[in-house]
């Protein structure tokens, strides 16, 4: 994305910092020539990054760690800012103002860009001093030793602050490495793992004792998994445990998935299913049979969506069967079981086929045999419901629903909505067919049928003190690929919720791009 040594260099020469013989000497060298000018003490670290930032037309400041809103500096998650020498320093409704100590380290921030957590809004690179980056390091430290110091240090209440912490850091999961010379634990942050801090062998042998009762395992080093609920600001928290022995001691995994409004309750209204395709799903549910398969990553709602079904599906009348990785809810009138160690989901799988269930439930269908297993107890009668991370080994009858999370906007605040941009319509044409979006929302009665597509407004966030981005939690994406049916795709349903002012445009654009 920026110049590269030789752009770098010819500046130097240009703004008279180097001669060209000096250039043409220091350019045999192989590490970077900013690295070079540093080690031969011809510019200091701070010179270099002055002249890069007038080089790269990139800003350079000096920051004031006292004039850094705690909001904004915890837009990027501490372990992060630490470990690459990256702090948020400003932010509005345009954008998130980053100062860093080389731009390559841009990258770090990319995954957390992806996944929306700077609220759609862009980040604008600052060049500045070791100084700065350091003082402001140091007041973010200082807020998180007040904020969860104390639990983190008090034995009693050390895995309700890693939880704590780690949420604040915007962490998807946790690892635990415990041995006898205490425990690392690290934040999984994007799709990379951060240092977050160590403890002491008593406070980590505490932290893992906490969460296996809470997760109900057992007090021993062997490999299990288990889960339970946390409450946190007024949020619904699934945390997810497994544990192994190591050589060294014990490694322990926490797995984080937000709840979310739209999965609190159990119908399909409220997970945010809606016309074409909550019209086919009802239609597939009342006949009760074949094969209905989910589709979705990993906090994409997909376990929600199969429960739910089962929910509206079983009563004391019916025999219902589930096989799933993890149970994470019981279900009252199912036999569920869990896949594990010496027991394969095929095995599972035809087990539960033998008690001849009317329902059968398959949480995560992860190879051939399973797929084929399902499909003959589809043909012979069983409504079977089935995910699937990927749709690589779902069976191609049925009936398909994809499913994603966008995030929901704040709606005890002003939401602002504008019509498409040009360069959001190119972007969306590909993915949606604002054809069918537009009559679904005429159907629905959420515009006016006299409304012009070019005159809808689509929201966009507006940040505030409560909701710095803008906001507050997440709801449902769908589709439902059923015969005879104008379902929405995946895409197209988020431009619909755009519309309704439920979520952003942004997340529609982000669900386009898959």
């Amino acid at each position: 994305m920026y110049a590269d040594d030789q752009v770098f260099g010819q500046f130097l020469v240009d703004a008279g910092l180097l001669s060209r013989s000096q250039l043409t000497d220091l350019s045999r060298s192989e590490a970077p020539l900013s690295k070079t000018l540093v080690d031969l003490g011809i510019l200091g670290e701070d010179e270099v990054r002055r002249a890069q930032a007038h080089a790269w037309g990139v800003p350079f400041v000096i920051i004031e760690p006292h004039d850094i809103p705690l909001e904004v500096l915890a837009l990027v998650p501490e372990p992060l800012s630490r470990r690459h020498g990256i702090v948020a320093f400003a932010a509005d409704e345009r954008g998130v103002s980053l100062a860093l100590l080389d731009l390559s380290d841009l990258e770090a921030v990319r995954a957390l860009e992806a996944e929306g957590h700077f609220g759609g809004r862009r980040v604008v690179p600052h060049l500045t001093t070791s100084e700065s980056i350091k003082r402001a390091l140091l007041k973010y430290q200082k807020h998180l030793k007040e904020k969860f110091g104390e639990l983190l240090s008090d034995g009693r209440h050390v895995a309700e602050a890693l939880i704590s912490h780690a949420l604040y850091s915007k962490a998807g999961g946790a690892h635990v490495d415990l041995s006898t010379h205490g425990a690392l634990v690290r934040y999984q942050i994007g799709h990379a793992l951060h240092e977050a801090f160590s403890l002491s062998e008593q406070a980590g042998q505490a932290l893992i004792g906490q969460l296996k009762t809470l997760a109900r395992l057992l007090p021993v080093a062997r490999p299990q998994t288990g889960a339970f609920k946390f409450e946190k600001d007024n949020e619904m928290m699934h945390i997810h445990v497994s544990t192994t022995p190591t050589v060294s001691g014990e490694r322990l995994h926490v797995r984080f998935a937000r709840a979310g409004r739209g999965q609190e309750g159990h119908t399909l209204e409220a997970l945010g299913f809606h016309g074409e395709n909550l019209s086919a799903l009802r239609k597939t549910l009342h006949h009760r049979r074949g094969l209905v398969a989910v589709s979705g990553t990993e906090g994409s709602g997909k376990t929600a969506l199969l429960y739910t079904l089962l929910d509206l599906l079983q009563h004391p009348g019916m025999s219902v069967a589930t096989v799933e990785e993890r149970v994470e809810r019981r279900l009252p009138y199912a036999a569920q079981t869990e896949v594990g160690p010496g027991v394969s989901a095929a095995a599972a799988l035809r087990a539960a086929l033998r008690q001849h269930p009317d329902i059968l439930m398959v949480g995560d269908v992860r190879d051939q045999e399973t797929s084929s297993l399902i499909s003959a107890a589809a043909a012979r009668g069983v409504f079977v419901l089935a995910g699937a991370l990927q749709e690589d080994f779902l069976p191609q009858e049925g009936v398909l629903v994809r499913v994603a999370l966008a995030r929901r906007l704040a709606t005890n605040q002003f939401v602002h909505k504008a019509p498409l941009t040009r360069a959001e319509s190119e972007a969306l044409e590909g993915s949606a067919d604002f054809r069918k979006v537009y009559e679904a929302l005429k159907d629905e009665q959420i515009i006016d049928p006299g409304v012009a597509w070019k005159d809808i407004g689509f929201a966009r966030p507006t940040p505030s003190t409560e909701y710095p981005e803008g906001y507050d939690g997440f709801i449902g994406l769908q589709e439902v690929a059923a015969p005879g049916f104008g379902t929405l795709n995946v895409a197209e349903d988020a431009l619909f919720k755009s519309a309704q002012g439920q979520t952003s445009i942004e997340e529609a654009l982000r669900a386009a791009n898959g």
